[in-house]
């Protein structure tokens, strides 16, 4: 029966989608809570560009790795497992860790964030479309990603200024850690079920029998055009964010 239907799993697509907010709220949230975030862990602003620069380079390594990864391993596991362990890495946090830990944490997450999950996500939703719908596939995948993390954002900024009023902004932090790190298990714990329900069985084996076609070939094959694509979109990215801010 024919799986690669952009009608048939718009509702798996959707929840790819919440996977690709979820799996980046814990990493990045640290920018918009920076003051709240500095005193909740008793660091500096060296201490916080440390952990930037941590998981900044492993995630340039696991884009670079990244085709080479979703190869080879289990895409629904690839996935919802990178999803859980970045959510369980959050009880750590919650201890406040000496910082050499706090650090391992952010390089933790530069691998479970990419290496581990951007590629596998992107050939997942690749092969939940077929070749001709793949445009539309992506068109939700990113506008569902857009609009969750900006109503998210409000809701979640709301929540938190209600709660770091009346009990203050520590409570506040303790929280958002919280919910972050449920959120991304039970996102995971969700899309490793509507994936295994929904992704070709040929697509966790065929790398045994199909070398010569596989996703880091074929990344390889347009690495120009795929280089121009993702600059400009991130330079557009970066310019409304700094605007933002």
């Amino acid at each position: 029966m024919e799986t690669r239907s952009y009608k048939k799993n718009r509702f798996v697509i959707i929840l790819v989608a919440i996977a690709g907010m979820s799996v980046y709220l814990l990493p990045y949230f640290r920018y918009y809570y920076y003051d709240a975030y500095v005193a909740y862990f008793g660091i500096n602003d060296l201490q916080m560009g440390m952990l930037g620069s941590i998981y900044g380079a492993l995630a340039i390594i696991g884009y670079c790795l990244g085709g080479w990864v979703a190869d080879r391993v289990s895409l629904k596991l690839a996935i919802s497992g990178s999803l859980i362990v970045t959510g369980a890495s959050a009880i750590i946090l919650l201890m406040k860790p000496v910082f050499p830990i706090h650090v391992a944490i952010y390089g933790l997450w530069g691998v479970t964030s990419i290496l581990t999950f951007w590629n596998p996500c992107m050939k997942a939703l690749r092969a939940l479309c077929k070749p001709e719908e793949q445009g539309r596939g992506y068109a939700l995948f990113d506008m569902v990603r857009g609009m969750l993390n900006f109503l998210t954002g409000l809701v979640v900024l709301a929540a938190y200024t209600a709660v770091a009023n009346k009990i203050g902004e520590a409570n506040g932090i303790t929280g958002l850690i919280t919910f972050y790190g449920a959120e991304a298990i039970i996102v995971g714990i969700i899309v490793y079920f509507a994936l295994k329900k929904t992704l070709p069985d040929f697509l966790e084996n065929k790398n045994k029998s199909q070398k010569n076609t596989s996703f880091a070939k074929k990344c390889i094959d347009n690495l120009e055009e795929t280089d121009y694509l993702v600059c400009c979109h991130y330079d557009v990215h970066d310019l409304w964010r700094h605007y933002y801010l």
